[in-house]
């Protein structure tokens, strides 16, 4: 983390801050899929409908944490850059890495005369495996979603990046069975746990891998992998808070 901001959000009271909130999924591979799709106009308002939300989500973050602070101007990336210039920053943000001088140099150009510029990275990560618990006889199917956000405020005037953070958020959903050893003869049925008794659900994740093979998938169904809306919001929500302590 990098903050040369002691002020928090607060500190940029009456400037103008141009933000761009920028996933690599699916919005990278919808835009270069779409001579694919039928109509193509059709993954182009896929892209901009999803960015839309998460602007959405950005300003109610904003609310919440720091309301009024400053002037934000946010709109959906793919109204504002070239599509070959918003693909070489979503490559960014698959590859990890930080944007480059050129990648501002680009920027600066799309955001008139605003004070400041704020580029938001997100990427989504998901995860499922299955296999035996620290709870003994229990097996488990476990679907886990991770939502990085990077952000970086970059000052015009001084040509640098002010203050960087980055926050990971997660949410899981899972599916608790008997192991193989304790159902004998038994139908393979759920395992009656009180899931909500527990302090902490991560003793249900699997210990290892070994019924991660397809030929587990019908004995022991994988829940849905949560969906990214509330996760995402959640991380803007922390994302905010720790550039306005």
């Amino acid at each position: 983390m990098k903050n040369e901001l002691p002020g928090g959000l607060a500190s940029l009271k009456g400037k103008k801050v141009h933000a761009f909130v920028i996933f690599n999924l699916p919005d990278g591979y919808l835009i270069r899929a779409k001579s694919k799709i039928n109509p193509p106009d059709y993954a182009i308002k896929e892209v901009v409908d999803l960015q839309e939300e998460r602007v959405s989500w950005l300003n109610e973050a904003l609310v919440v944490n720091c309301d009024q602070c400053f002037d934000l101007h946010a709109e959906p990336p793919l109204r504002e850059l070239s599509e070959e210039d918003l693909l070489r920053l979503i490559d960014k943000v698959s590859l990890h890495q930080d944007p480059s001088a050129s990648d501002w140099k680009t920027l600066r150009k799309e955001t008139g005369k605003a004070d400041y510029i704020w580029l938001i990275f997100g990427s989504e990560d998901y995860e499922q495996r299955r296999g035996p618990v620290e709870k003994r006889g229990v097996l488990s199917a476990w679907s886990q979603i991770e939502v990085t956000l990077k952000g970086y405020l970059y000052d015009r005037a001084k040509g640098k990046v002010i203050h960087a953070s980055e926050v990971v958020s997660k949410d899981f959903d899972l599916a608790a069975y008997p192991l193989p050893s304790e159902m004998q003869n038994e139908k393979t049925r759920a395992a009656s746990l009180k899931l909500s008794s527990l302090e902490d659900l991560s003793v249900l994740e699997p210990q290892g891998s070994d019924f991660d093979s397809t030929q587990f998938d019908n004995q022991y169904p994988y829940p849905d992998v949560p969906g990214s809306p509330e996760v995402v919001q959640k991380g803007l929500l922390k994302l905010l808070e720790l550039a306005n302590p």
